[in-house]
């Protein structure tokens, strides 16, 4: 995970990177790049996100999704080395 985005509305999406180096796998979930959620979001932000991910094999998906498949998972920022934020799946 190298971000958490909130779209309003409630929307969190989480960015998460392929670091398998597989290109043949890719995420079919909420808010793939296919997703036509993506056409209802204002055009900047549209492109703020976009820059930042699919060219580099990071992919978005919704924090619900995040939680559904990943068990735990521990964020550190550089900035907040000594405080992580843990996302738990109870």
């Amino acid at each position: 995970m190298t971000q958490v985005a909130n779209l309003g509305g409630g929307r969190q999406v989480i960015r998460v990177k392929n670091c398998s180096g597989n290109k043949t796998v890719f995420w079919s979930g909420a808010w793939n790049p296919d997703d036509t959620r993506w056409a209802n979001l204002p055009a900047g932000i549209q492109r703020e996100l976009d820059a930042e991910t699919f060219h580099d094999g990071g992919f978005w998906m919704a924090y619900g999704d995040f939680l559904k498949y990943f068990q735990v998972s521990v964020f550190f920022s550089s900035a907040e080395i000594n405080n992580p934020t843990i996302f738990e799946n109870n």
